[in-house]
C-alpha cells in the first residue's frame, strides 16, 4: 500500500471580479471632507468583510460646487464617462436636476437628501 495523503482544508478559490467601482459626488467644503471621509470608511469596512459579493469596492469621488448646475452636471458626466457602476451623493441646490439626470443615466442611485418634493417623485 502507498502511502495516504493527509486530509488538508483549503480556502474556498476565489475567481477574480472586477471591482465594484462607486462614483461618489461631494460638494465642496467642509461637508465635502466629511462625505468623502465617510465614504473611504464605509468602503474599507465592505473590503475588510470580503468586499460586495466577493466584488471589492473602490470609489471615485468627485468635488463640485453644489450651488452651481453646471458643475454638478460636469461632475456628474465625468463619472458616467468614467463608467462608475453605482452613485452616492449627498446634497445638491437643484435635486431634480441631478435625479433627472441619473433616471436617465440608469445606474443604482443612493442619495441622502431627502425631502416632501423628492418624496412625491418618487412615489409617481
Amino acid at each position: 500500500m502507498g502511502a495516504s495523503v493527509p486530509l488538508r482544508v483549503f480556502e474556498p478559490l476565489r475567481l477574480w471580479k472586477a471591482p465594484l467601482v462607486v462614483g461618489t459626488v461631494v460638494p465642496t467644503g467642509a461637508d465635502g471632507v466629511e462625505m468623502r471621509r465617510g465614504s473611504q470608511l464605509a468602503v474599507e469596512q465592505f473590503n475588510d468583510r470580503g468586499g460586495a459579493d466577493g466584488r471589492l469596492i473602490e470609489l471615485d469621488i468627485v468635488e463640485v460646487d453644489v450651488l452651481d448646475d453646471d458643475s454638478t452636471l460636469r461632475g456628474l458626466t465625468d463619472l458616467a464617462d468614467r463608467g462608475v457602476n453605482v452613485l452616492t451623493a449627498g446634497y445638491f441646490s437643484n435635486q431634480h436636476l441631478v435625479h433627472n439626470f441619473v433616471a436617465n443615466w440608469g445606474v443604482p442611485y443612493m442619495h441622502t437628501s431627502a425631502s416632501t418634493e423628492r418624496s412625491q417623485v418618487a412615489a409617481s
